[in-house]
């Protein structure tokens, strides 16, 4: 099993703060780790659209306020 580096780590909080807690046979987990654990490509796929969505034109992290 791999670790996460910072950018994953990120993004798995993300997850967790939108999705929360997920419960596989009475057990907590927080979403972002459960993901990553299970399915990494599909997290790392989730992760890439994510970025895809808040990065501009010019590569930059765009601020939602700016029009």
């Amino acid at each position: 099993m791999s670790t996460m580096d910072n950018e994953e780590r990120n993004f798995a909080e993300v997850l967790n703060y939108i999705y929360g807690t997920v419960w596989i046979l009475g057990m907590p987990y927080d979403y972002g780790t459960a993901l990553f654990t299970l399915d990494p490509i599909a997290f790392r796929c989730a992760m890439n659209d994510y970025e895809d969505t808040i990065e501009g034109d010019n590569g930059m992290i765009e601020d939602e306020d700016e029009d």
